[in-house]
């Protein structure tokens, strides 16, 4: 397939896909491997798929079993996961409401994250130092953060059964009844919020 400007439909079982730029899609797929070189407006559903995309502006996915490879998207609304995986070298903007048994992997993050996940796995290799705030609510995972090019920035959490490895930058604030923690300044405006139950944190 080539460039299409105008608003594709697509239905895909069984299926090895590949396609140029689209403006507006739908994607509705099992069984099936995809590549796209551009997508400006998408929706996907899929089971048990792989999703290769080079450049997405704004997305919605409900998925299950499904892989997506992602270079780089301004925007990503996750509805539903389900055994999933998410590779993604650089995202402006995450959300997910539900997640299970899903991992996520991000080379870069740039502004906002706000994920609710139980049985997967975060790594955000890199924070970009504009972000403005990362909120997760996580349960029976690994939750790893790259902060190294992050001047200031405060740690909320809220856990259970949890282990936390901190950088060694990384202070604590001793107040009764909460787990806080800081890097530069105690006042800093860009948060980290976890809500973790038997975890393992590493933020580094």
């Amino acid at each position: 397939m080539g460039n299409l400007s105008s608003k594709v439909k697509l239905k895909l079982t069984n299926v090895i896909l590949k396609a140029n730029n689209i403006d507006q899609l739908e994607l509705y797929a099992s069984f099936s491997t995809v590549w796209f070189t551009s997508v400006n407006m998408a929706s996907f559903e899929t089971t048990n798929c792989e999703v290769n995309i080079g450049k997405l502006k704004v997305a919605k996915i409900e998925s299950r079993f499904s892989k997506y490879y992602i270079s780089t998207v301004q925007e990503l609304n996750i509805d539903k996961a389900a055994s999933d995986t998410y590779n993604i070298l650089n995202v402006d903007e995450i959300y997910c409401d539900n997640a299970s048994f899903t991992n996520f992997n991000i080379r870069e993050l740039k502004y906002l994250m706000n994920i609710s996940s139980r049985n997967g796995d975060i790594k955000i290799e890199n924070v970009n130092e504009e972000f403005s705030q990362i909120d997760i609510d996580n349960s029976i995972s690994t939750i790893t953060i790259g902060t190294l090019n992050i001047d200031e920035f405060v740690l909320n959490a809220n856990t259970k059964y949890t282990k936390f490895n901190l950088s060694s930058n990384i202070t604590p604030i001793t107040e009764v009844g909460k787990e806080t923690y800081y890097k530069g300044s105690r006042m800093a405006k860009q948060k980290i919020n976890i809500d973790c139950v038997s975890c393992n944190v590493i933020i580094k």
